[in-house]
């Protein structure tokens, strides 16, 4: 059982590296790289708000959980809200001749 569990949590800890990497340093070597996660994840086994504290001075943005990224557009590597689009607003035709309806 003790083996089970401590094969979860450092499945759990490698995706939110991933997660994190995506989102902080994508198209790096870093970005998509199951090894290197699980190798960083027990390097700092037993240590692992160490590493997240360093993620996030390194890169300058918060380590959450999986589940949290999903929420959030990323530009430029930096999270940003996602702005809703105003499905109601009424779009006028465009006749071609260079005047709208």
């Amino acid at each position: 059982m003790k083996s089970y569990l401590g094969e979860r949590s450092r499945e759990q800890w490698a995706a939110r590296v991933l997660a994190f990497y995506k989102r902080a340093a994508p198209g790096t070597i870093n970005d998509g790289d199951e090894h290197h996660a699980h190798y960083t994840c027990w390097k700092y086994k037993g240590k692992t708000e160490v590493l997240y504290r360093r993620l996030e001075k390194k890169y300058d943005i918060p380590v959450k959980q999986v589940h949290e990224w999903d929420e959030e557009v990323v530009v430029d590597g930096k999270p940003t809200e996602e702005e809703e689009e105003n499905l109601d607003e009424e779009v006028k035709p465009d006749t071609g001749d260079g005047e709208e309806l």
